[in-house]
């Protein structure tokens, strides 16, 4: 979220939708630095060879959070268990 422009990014899936083969061409989405803004909409797509490589063309990693949502989930967690032990010293 909040990356476009970095690279045009690798979709899973075949630019027509059938993935039948490993060589066809694949769907790119979401603009590179060098775009303009039209460019850079998650909704824009190209298709490009999986043979093919360039220097923004590429992936994101998506399993690693955010520092901002690390923060959030800790917070979240701190309150949590304060309420909790406020409850306990009140029985």
């Amino acid at each position: 979220m909040g990356q476009n422009g970095n690279v045009w990014e690798w979709n899973e899936s075949a630019f027509d939708g059938i993935n039948n083969s490993s060589s066809e061409d694949r769907a790119i989405r979401a603009g590179a630095w060098g775009n303009t803004g039209n460019g850079l909409r998650a909704s824009v797509r190209f298709d490009s060879s999986p043979a093919v490589s360039s220097s923004n063309v590429g992936f994101r990693v998506a399993s690693v959070p955010e520092p901002s949502c690390a923060m959030l989930l800790l917070s979240a967690g701190l309150l949590a268990l304060a309420r909790r032990r406020r409850r306990s010293a009140r029985e």
